[in-house]
């Protein structure tokens, strides 16, 4: 709103990554992808819990969706 747009909706969710099949998409390489799960396992507790960090690597991201329009 203080850049002179008008919010009249949005919304908020998690969105579940599953994570070999995340890392699959992006054709991550398996040590790179190795890397990405260690960062993922040792990440603080409380990084863990807000992310949903799952045994397996897969976790949950938070999104946004926000319609905007100039001020009339």
């Amino acid at each position: 709103q203080a850049a002179g747009f008008a919010a009249p909706a949005s919304d908020s969710w998690t969105l579940p990554m599953e994570f070999a099949g995340w890392t699959a998409r992006m054709r991550t390489p398996a040590l790179r992808a190795d890397a990405v799960r260690d960062v993922l396992a040792h990440a603080a507790q409380e990084a863990r819990q807000h992310f949903d960090v799952k045994p397996d690597g897969s976790f949950r991201l938070d999104v946004a969706w926000l319609q905007a329009r100039p001020r009339a």
